[in-house]
Formats: C-alpha cells, sequence, structure tokens
C-alpha cells in the first residue's frame, strides 16, 4: 500500500519498503530517501533558490559538499512513527512534525474506461534503485500525487506534486521542488489536501504548456490498447504504460 501524508511544512510518501519525506526547517527545505532494509539512502537540502544532496548506497557516501553531508548525518537519526490516520516525524533535536493521511493507495482505482480514468490508473507506480555508486532513484505515484526523488552526477531532482488528468492530457502542480538551480515550497502543504484539475484549455497542441495556475501540462500524443504518450518538454515523449 502506497500512502501520501500531509502536514504543513511536512509531507511523505511512504510504503512497507522505502519512504519519501520532504520538511521545511526555517529557511531549510530537505527531501529524505530511506529504505526500510539500510540498503540505500539519501538527503537533498536547499536554500536561497539552490540545492545539494548526499546519498549512501551500501555504506558507501558521495555528497555534493559538506554542508549536503552533514545535512544527510543529522537526518539519519531521524525517527517516525504511524498511528492511524497520523504520521510523525521527529529530528534528533525533538522537533516532530505531524502529518494526515490524504490518500491510501494499491495501485487499481480509479476503475473506468475514459482516458483520463486510464491514465490516473496506470500512472500508479512504486519504485526504488541504484545505478552504480552515485546515482539514486525513487519515486511513489498514487492516483493523486506524484513523489520523486532523483540524485545522480549530473541531476538533483526531488519533487512533490498533485496529479490531475482530463481527456486532454496530463498535468501535475508542483508542492515541493529541489533542483540544483531550484529550491521551493508552497507556504502551507495541506493546501494539496484539495483535488487538482487541469483546465482542459490550457493545454497546448504539440508540447508541454505552463499556464498560470502553476501546473505542468502534457497532452496526448496518442493512445493505443496498452499505452498513452505525452508530448514532453524539449522534444521528450512521456509514456504512460498499462504494464
Amino acid at each position: 500500500m502506497n500512502k501520501i501524508y500531509l502536514g504543513k511544512h511536512a509531507a511523505a510518501a511512504v510504503n512497507d519498503r522505502f519512504r519519501i519525506v520532504f520538511l521545511r526547517q526555517d529557511e531549510q527545505i530537505v527531501s529524505i530517501l530511506s529504505d526500510n532494509a539500510g540498503g540505500f539512502s539519501g538527503c537533498a537540502c536547499g536554500r536561497n533558490g539552490r540545492a545539494e544532496a548526499c546519498i549512501c548506497l551500501s555504506g558507501t557516501i558521495a555528497a555534493d559538499s559538506a554542508a549536503a553531508e552533514a545535512a544527510y548525518r543529522a537526518h539519519a537519526a531521524d525517527r517516525f512513527t504511524e498511528q492511524g490516520s497520523t504520521l510523525i516525524w521527529q529530528t534528533p533535536d525533538g522537533t516532530e512534525f505531524p502529518m494526515t493521511l490524504c490518500e491510501a493507495s494499491d495501485g487499481t482505482a480509479p476503475a473506468g474506461s475514459t482516458l483520463a480514468e486510464k491514465m490516473a490508473r496506470w500512472n500508479q507506480k512504486a519504485y526504488a534503485f541504484r545505478t552504480g555508486e552515485d546515482s539514486l532513484c525513487a519515486e511513489i505515484i498514487t492516483a493523486r500525487y506524484a513523489a520523486v526523488f532523483l540524485v545522480r552526477r549530473d541531476m538533483l531532482y526531488c519533487r512533490l506534486g498533485q496529479n490531475g488528468y482530463c481527456e486532454k492530457g496530463y498535468a501535475m502542480l508542483p508542492g515541493v521542488v529541489l533542483r540544483r538551480n531550484e529550491c521551493r515550497m508552497i507556504p502551507d502543504l495541506t493546501a494539496m489536501q484539495q483535488p487538482y484539475h487541469p483546465q482542459a484549455c490550457c493545454f497546448a497542441e504539440n508540447g508541454c504548456a505552463f499556464p498560470a495556475d502553476g501546473g505542468w501540462y502534457w497532452p496526448v500524443r496518442s493512445v493505443t490498447e496498452t499505452e498513452i504518450r505525452l508530448f514532453g518538454c524539449g522534444g521528450d515523449v512521456y509514456t504512460i504504460s498499462a504494464d
């Protein structure tokens, strides 16, 4: 079961194998990834529009800087408890981040045969993998939310967003974004409890769009019985598959 928790200054995407967490600590925004078996973990931290990362793979640490490694080591001692519909994340200094369960998904809903319903169902996934000694990627996508933690030599990308689907395509409304030259979190993450409905008129014909509602829009390019292809950005094509 994949679960999404939201609090004012924190959010968590969790399942029985790993978790992706986002925290606001004063001026710093942090994303934390850890798995239950202890085989991988990571921390991305940022402020003033910039972010850095540190990951640990089977005991080997790769960090962008000493500051990023210090943040990783500090959050390695974080603890969390789940009680009913509440998750409390606690840092070593005793600071608690309470969050409320907003979605629990086994990947089978929503049912239905419309294009929007198929995209919402087929797009759900949860995976985490490593490549070499300095690359780590994890993602949890439910019907309503998408969380990602990606660190590799050429990229840092941690993000939590709301999913929105319609017959025109798929849109994602970001609540947290951490990249090397971008670091932001909306003032109150509980605002993401409200469903996100993309506006059909905002989809472009043959590429991505970034309209005034703040969403990232990807229109449908082609549809078959087993996959839906979307126009991405910069000429990319994104695929949502039934497999």
